[in-house]
């Protein structure tokens, strides 16, 4: 499998606790190794957590868009590749490749980054970041646009969940995948069960520990939307596409 040299590279094993009862990984898995090989891409260059901490800086994740060509199955070892893509106004932009055993290109990701003070909460510009960003803006995974996304003509109330401490990451934030898999929790079992082809989230609104997110679906023909409202405020917002 070609290298490139703006990229980096890691191995990652799917365990049965990253499963469902098909022992196919979570979309909740996804999302975990990729922020966690983001963070490990960006501890290669000498940013590691600690680092961007002493200098009032971490990332977070704002948005994501995953295509699944195939969902990988349990014990599988997969390659997972990341590179800087490109920055635009605020947003950081980073995708990622996993590759099987034999260099098959099974999922793919975008995602999109800010940088913020971990005490204050605020945005930095790009220009403010203590290191530098190497882009390579000629290669792009092939997903929906990690962007804006449309709300549904409806929303129906599934339920309500509660923020706790589980939930909660080293950045005393609630962790992103999280998100990812409340809105999962409340789709109906039968759903989950369909094999998954595009995901994408965005997250607005933090939920912090002790508050509760009512959780609103919408789902029509293949495509389940899915919101997580604090009072009348979005927290995060995500659509499924199911192959038909």
């Amino acid at each position: 499998m070609e290298r490139h040299p703006k990229s980096y590279y890691t191995e990652i094993i799917i365990r049965f606790c990253d499963c469902d009862a098909g022992k196919r990984a979570k979309i909740e898995t996804i999302l975990q190794h990729m922020s966690d090989i983001a963070g490990i891409a960006y501890a290669s260059k000498g940013y590691t957590h600690q680092w961007l901490w002493e200098r009032n800086s971490v990332f977070l994740v704002t948005r994501v868009s995953v295509r699944i060509h195939r969902m990988p199955t349990q014990d599988e070892h997969l390659i997972v590749e990341t590179w800087e893509r490109c920055i635009e106004k605020l947003l950081y932009y980073r995708d990622f490749a996993f590759y099987d055993a034999q260099g098959e290109k099974i999922i793919e990701g975008q995602t999109a980054w800010v940088v913020v003070d971990p005490q204050t909460r605020r945005i930095q510009r790009p220009a403010d970041f203590p290191g530098t960003f190497d882009p390579d803006p000629d290669r792009q995974a092939q997903t929906l646009p990690p962007a804006r996304l449309k709300p549904a003509p409806h929303y129906e109330t599934a339920g309500y969940r509660k923020i706790l401490y589980s939930d909660i990451d080293a950045n005393q934030h609630t962790y992103n995948a999280v998100y990812a898999g409340i809105a999962c929790d409340y789709l109906p079992p039968e759903w989950m069960k369909r094999k998954l082809r595009d995901f994408r989230i965005q997250f607005k609104q933090e939920a912090c520990w002790g508050e509760t997110l009512e959780i609103r679906t919408c789902l029509e023909d293949s495509c389940a939307k899915v919101l997580g409202m604090l009072g009348e405020v979005v927290s995060f917002e995500c659509e499924f596409y199911f192959e038909s």
